[in-house]
């Protein structure tokens, strides 16, 4: 994961991609821009969204961060 800037007192959702996997097997997420509604292309193109707690600042690339797959958050 490459650093996540984010200013603390808000949480944020973040479209993402998985771009490998750790030696501990926890997934290595690629940011994708931000989301919004004029800036949809992220969102097109991510597999899930990561969770940015508001008490937390920027995160180091190596954080844990809370990782919501498109393929098992949201089956229909």
């Amino acid at each position: 994961m490459e650093k996540f800037g984010h200013r603390a007192g808000r949480r944020e959702f973040v479209p993402v991609r998985a771009s490998g996997v750790a030696d501990c097997g926890a997934p290595l997420l690629e940011k994708l821009g931000r989301g919004g509604s004029a800036r949809l292309w992220p969102l097109v193109v991510a597999d899930g969204l990561a969770s940015i707690p508001a008490e937390l600042d920027d995160l180091a690339p190596d954080s844990p961060i809370d990782y919501c797959p498109f393929d098992t958050a949201f089956r229909l």
